[in-house]
Order: C-alpha cells, then structure tokens, then sequence
C-alpha cells in the first residue's frame, strides 16, 4: 500500500514539475512576444512619424510651389496691364494727333466756308475789269452757295460752265480735272454732271 502511494505520490510531484516547466514555458515565450509586439509598435510609430513628416514637407514644397505660381501669374497680370495701358496712352496720343491734324487742314477751309468767304465777293470779282458773268449766272452763285454751306447740289442740277477768254480764243486745255484737297468725300466728285449754263467773258 505504501509502495502505491509513494508512486502516486511521484507521478504527482512529476505532474507537478511538467506543469510548471510548461507555465515557465509558455510565460518566457509570451514575454518574448511581448517584446517583439513592443519592437513592432516602436518600429512602426517611427516609420509613421517620419511618413507624416515626409507628407508634411511635399505638402510644404507643393504650397511653396504654388505661392510662386500665383506670384508669378500675378505678375504677369500686372504687366500685361502696365503694357495695354501704355498702348491705350499711345493710341489716345496718335488719336489727338491725328484729330490735331485734321483741325488745322479744316481750318483754312472753314474760314472759306464761313465768314471769310463771302459768294457776293466772289461774283462781283469775277465781273470785274475785263471779266463779265453773263448767262444763267444765278447758279455758279447758287453752286458757291452750296460749297459755303459744305452741301452737295440737288442731283437734278445739270450745270456746265464754259470759259471764253478773248486774249487766249485759241486755248482749249479740254475739261477741268478735279484737285485732290483733302481726303474728305467732298473731294471726290462723280464724272458725270455736264451742265448747260454758261459763264462767259467777253471778247
């Protein structure tokens, strides 16, 4: 009996010791894999700071990178409207020219049309000394009258005047061009327009 027992007894201690080198076991093998989870945390908190430190920084760059965009296009901006400024000036400038221009070429023919030129002077001075108007005169003076008011005559006016000069009876240098005065339509008078009036001088 005691013989059984002391067995049992062994196969106890026995249980026992297997049980407890598997505890230690299984105790050093979870504290390694506590340590290696430790390391794997660790690990992976410094490569995540330094990701987010890399993402800060392509983030920086790319605003940077913007900034100097929008600088640039600003200036750019600017320039291009410092430069249409400077040639809205210079157009005004060719502008007030050009309308400077056209008031002193108007001027000397305003003073004709105006008060300068008076139809009555005219007429008396073609029937001076050896010159005399004869013939429907009314319309070369009514035409004069047209050209002071700076109007064109009536399109059913057919007027053509004929010039007889005593002294040159042979001369005949044919039909009168047209003198370019100014760029004005005014100036450009149509072909047609042969009159039968009369402005004769006397033999």
């Amino acid at each position: 009996m005691s013989t059984l027992r002391k067995r049992m007894l062994d196969r106890h201690r026995v249980s026992l010791v297997a049980c407890t080198l598997g505890t230690l076991k299984t105790t050093l093998e979870l504290d390694n894999s506590s340590d290696e989870a430790r390391c794997a945390r660790r690990d992976f908190a410094l490569l995540e700071k330094a990701f987010n430190q890399q993402v800060v920084e392509i983030l920086e760059q790319a605003q940077n990178r913007l900034s100097e965009s929008d600088n640039d296009f600003r200036r750019a901006a600017e320039e291009h409207t410092r430069q249409e400024q400077v040639l809205r000036d210079e157009n005004a400038e060719l502008q007030r020219q050009i309308d400077d221009y056209r008031l002193v070429n108007r001027q000397p023919e305003d003073r004709l049309r105006g008060g300068t030129f008076k139809v009555g002077r005219v007429m008396n001075f073609l029937n001076r000394h050896n010159a005399r108007v004869s013939g429907n005169w009314p319309r070369p003076k009514a035409l004069l009258e047209k050209f002071k008011d700076g109007s064109l005559p009536p399109d059913a006016w057919k007027t053509q005047i004929q010039i007889n000069a005593a002294d040159e009876f042979d001369v005949d240098p044919g039909v009168y061009k047209y003198e370019v005065e100014s760029d004005d339509e005014e100036s450009k008078v149509p072909e047609a327009s042969k009159i039968p009036v009369t402005l004769k001088y006397p033999r």
